[in-house]
């Protein structure tokens, strides 16, 4: 991903289909947070607060609905100020100074639904149209690997850390 484009944070979260709260399977920060960290923290505050008015949210469930399955991985791109939560917007994005997301969304088996969000600081600005174009077809990448490998690998469990989930990933590889 980095290759294409500089991203600050990445997410992996595995939403349920019964509207419980979605569980974070892993996640990742490019700098060490030595103080926080700080993808965690805004997880359990969007678990807690935000989840069910987001975007991503609403579109797993109608992916989840169609049996067909016609798009095996959707993405969304939402900028900060289309957020529409304005407490969400302010907790979150403003608090941690986020400019926006970008979100691939596809379910490996039919009960699992998982989002892959890539998010960077205001340092980096937001995704340009050249960056999110050239960023869309690694969507795919990550749900077939996951398909493939990851999701039917026995060592991958909720409870993996994201250094642990990296070292099984580079060996799947």
């Amino acid at each position: 991903i980095n290759q294409v484009s500089g991203v600050d944070y990445i997410s992996m979260v595995e939403h349920s289909t019964s509207g419980r709260k979605p569980i974070q399977v892993a996640h990742s920060a490019k700098d060490s947070q030595v103080q926080r960290d700080l993808t965690k923290e805004c997880f359990e505050r969007y678990c807690h607060l935000y989840f069910r008015q987001d975007p991503v949210t609403h579109l797993l469930d109608q992916m989840h609905g169609n049996p067909l399955q016609t798009a095996p991985v959707a993405a969304l791109y939402v900028m900060r100020e289309d957020i529409p939560n304005h407490a969400w917007k302010r907790d979150i994005y403003e608090r941690e100074n986020l400019p926006d997301r970008l979100s691939f969304l596809f379910s490996p088996e039919p009960a699992r639904r998982l989002a892959v969000n890539l998010y960077r600081s205001a340092e980096r600005g937001p995704f340009t149209h050249d960056e999110l174009e050239a960023l869309l077809p690694i969507g795919s990448l990550i749900a077939q690997v996951f398909k493939s490998h990851v999701g039917s690998h026995k060592d991958f469990t909720l409870g993996s850390s994201s250094v642990e989930l990296e070292k099984k990933l580079e060996y799947l590889a």
